[in-house]
């Protein structure tokens, strides 16, 4: 496999497959990842495809414009994040509309743990706003902000300095907070978990408004954005990671996942 295509792993799921795509930083070019990992998790197989696992788990970040491609991916034309600006000023990104081709309207669901930030927390948080898609795990990192970091003159230190705050598209906070997954998996995490909130000086948390489209809302209820989450009828893997299948039954043991609240905790 090319090093700039993203890995991903068909898991056997009941009588069909899972695929499963670990994406471990938000590239810019991550909607263009995306869209290839898509298509070839589509080609024909043995088994049907089913659903849809972003593997968010330590991914910390990166590019909010990555971010907004790949969700183009899932809520195509979708208004996504208020921002707002240092001046006051606010701003709201619209998700990108791929050819249909391109889009998956099947099931899908997010992975996340305490290292789960930044724009991957935008993707997650944004599937779940729109009641697209299901987060697994534990509540993320909550950076609900962008910053730059410079160089101070005396040059004993970095001066952080904070652009702006987003929230989800449902107006909920992510800076401080971070998502409450649907579902509760315990993830296994090494060392320390730090969170936003635990940092000295962090940015207050911040709502936003509700930027949702209400065409949209209004379609959760009988169109492909609910795509409620598959039973496994007792049957999943194997998988690489053991620890992703455990989660998949968890996940499948729910049976009919579906318009569980994104709000924030």
């Amino acid at each position: 496999m090319p090093e700039d295509e993203l890995e991903t792993e068909r898991v056997a799921y009941g009588g069909s497959d899972v695929l499963v795509v670990p994406i471990h930083d938000v590239r810019d070019d991550l909607g263009e990842l995306l869209t290839h990992a898509l298509l070839r998790g589509r080609e024909k197989r043995e088994r049907p495809l089913v659903a849809v696992v972003l593997d968010l788990r330590g991914n910390g970040g990166g590019s909010t414009d990555g971010a907004i491609d790949a969700l183009g991916l899932f809520l195509p034309g979708a208004p996504l994040f208020p921002m707002k600006r240092r001046d006051g000023s606010l701003e709201t990104d619209r998700a990108p509309e791929p050819p249909v081709v391109d889009r998956w309207e099947g099931p899908v669901a997010a992975f996340v743990d305490s290292e789960t930030a930044s724009a991957a927390e935008m993707i997650a948080g944004a599937l779940a706003a729109y009641h697209r898609g299901v987060t697994v795990g534990t509540t993320t990192f909550g950076k609900g902000c962008a910053q730059e970091y410079l160089d101070d003159d005396a040059q004993v230190g970095v001066l952080r300095l904070t652009t702006l705050l987003y929230a989800l598209p449902d107006g909920s906070a992510v800076q401080r907070l971070g998502l409450t997954p649907h579902v509760r998996f315990p993830f296994a995490l090494p060392g320390t978990k730090e969170r936003e909130a635990m940092i000295p000086r962090a940015p207050p948390s911040w709502r936003g408004p509700d930027v949702r489209d209400v065409r949209m809302i209004a379609r959760a209820d009988i169109g492909p954005l609910v795509s409620a989450w598959p039973s496994h009828t007792g049957t999943v893997g194997p998988c690489k990671d053991p620890a992703v299948c455990d989660a998949l039954r968890t996940l499948g043991g729910h049976g009919q996942v579906k318009r569980a609240a994104s709000r924030t905790k």
